[in-house]
C-alpha cells in the first residue's frame, strides 16, 4: 500500500542484451544483388503456370539502384548523386550526351531503348527566314523629299512657349524654334543649333517681343546670323487688355498679339543690313525725337516711345533708335505715321 515498498524490479528496470541472431546484418551492394537473384529463383520456382503477376514481378528491373542493369549493381553501389549519373552514362552509351551525339538523322533511325534519351531534330516549322518577314507598316519618309519640304518652309523663333501657341494659333504647322528666354541669344549653343536650322529651312525670320528685352534678343541674334529676316509687332498690338495668372494687366508680348496681327508681321520680314545710312540725326531733330545738345524740358523721350512702340522697336534713346532705323529698313513713310 502506501507505506510499502516497491519491488526492486520495478524501480530497477533491467536492459537485456539482444542475441546475435536477432541483429540485422549491414547491406551491401554484394548482399542487396545476393538477396536480388534469391528472390528471382523463388519466383521462378514458386509461380504457378498462368499466374501472370508473378510472372511480370520476376521479370521487372530490381527496386535498388534504378536505371542500372542488375549487372553492375556493385558499380553504383555507395556512390554519389553525380557518379551515379555518371555510372548510367557509361552504362547507356554516348547517346546520353547531347553534345557528343550525332547527327539528328541518325538519332532518328535508331530505335528508343529503356534508359536512354534520344536527341530529337529542331522543327524548322515555325521559323521564318529574314526574306520572309512582314515589313513594317509605318515606312518612314523619304529624307530627300522631307529636306524639300524642309527648305520651302521657314523657321520662327520665338521667346517662350506661350509666343510658340499664338503663333501655331495664327499659322498652323508652322516650325517654331524656342528661345526659353530673351538671354538665351547669347548662348554659343543657341547660335549653333539656328545656324545648322538655317542650312535645312529657307530662313529664319525672328519674332521677339516689342520691349528692351526683346530688342536686345534680336541684335544678338542680328550679330551671330546675319543673314535671318526680322518681324516686328506694334506694341499697342501685342499688349494684354487684362490681367492674367502669369501677367498684368498691360504686359507687353507676342502672346497677347492676335492671329491677324501675327500673320501680318510674318508676311512681312525685315533684313539686316549694318552698312545702311537711310537717316541722320538731324533728320531725328526735326521730327522732335531727339533734343540738342544741353537742352531740357521737351518732349522728346515721350514722343520716341511713341515712334518706338508703333514700329515695335521697344523703348529706345536717341542713338538707338537711329541705329535700328538704319539697321532694319525702316522708311520715312513708316516713321512719320507715328
Amino acid at each position: 500500500m502506501l507505506g510499502e515498498r516497491a519491488p526492486s524490479r520495478l524501480l530497477r528496470p533491467t536492459c537485456r542484451r539482444a542475441p546475435a541472431s536477432a541483429v540485422r546484418p549491414a547491406v551491401t551492394a554484394s548482399s542487396a544483388a545476393k538477396q536480388w537473384d534469391e528472390g528471382q529463383q523463388r519466383n521462378h520456382t514458386n509461380a504457378a503456370p498462368g499466374d501472370s503477376r508473378r510472372q511480370a514481378a520476376a521479370a521487372a528491373p530490381p527496386p535498388l539502384h534504378r536505371g542500372v542493369p542488375p549487372s553492375q549493381p556493385e558499380q553504383a553501389a555507395g556512390l554519389s548523386n553525380a557518379k551515379a549519373r555518371q555510372a548510367v552514362q557509361q552504362h547507356a552509351g554516348p547517346q546520353l550526351d547531347h553534345k557528343a551525339a550525332g547527327p539528328p538523322q541518325q538519332q532518328a533511325q535508331q530505335p528508343q531503348q529503356q534508359g536512354q534519351l534520344v536527341q530529337r531534330a529542331p522543327t524548322k516549322q515555325h521559323q521564318r527566314p529574314r526574306q520572309q518577314q512582314r515589313p513594317s507598316r509605318q515606312q518612314p519618309p523619304d529624307a530627300q523629299q522631307q529636306q524639300q519640304r524642309q527648305q520651302q518652309r521657314w523657321l520662327v523663333v520665338v521667346e517662350g512657349m506661350s509666343d510658340m501657341q499664338a503663333v501655331r494659333r495664327a499659322a498652323p504647322g508652322c516650325d517654331v524654334y524656342v528661345l526659353g528666354t530673351a538671354t538665351a541669344a547669347d548662348s554659343p549653343r543657341v547660335q549653333q543649333e539656328l545656324s545648322a536650322a538655317a542650312a535645312r529651312f529657307r530662313g529664319l525670320i525672328v519674332l521677339t517681343d516689342p520691349d528692351v528685352a526683346g530688342r536686345q534678343a534680336r541684335q544678338a541674334l542680328a550679330d551671330a546670323l546675319p543673314g535671318c529676316l526680322h518681324s516686328f509687332l506694334p506694341s499697342s498690338l501685342a499688349t494684354a487688355g487684362a490681367a492674367t495668372r502669369h501677367h498684368e494687366e498691360g504686359n507687353v508680348g507676342v502672346e497677347h498679339a492676335a492671329p491677324d496681327a501675327i500673320r501680318t508681321a510674318l508676311a512681312a520680314p525685315r533684313g539686316s543690313d549694318l552698312a545702311r545710312q537711310a537717316f541722320t540725326r538731324q533728320q531725328l531733330l526735326d521730327w522732335g525725337l531727339v533734343a540738342d545738345m544741353h537742352a531740357r524740358g521737351g518732349r522728346e523721350a515721350h514722343r520716341r516711345s511713341l515712334v518706338c512702340g508703333h514700329l515695335g522697336l521697344g523703348d529706345c534713346d536717341g542713338r538707338q533708335l537711329l541705329r535700328q532705323l538704319n539697321r532694319y529698313g525702316f522708311t520715312a513713310a513708316e516713321v512719320a505715321p507715328a
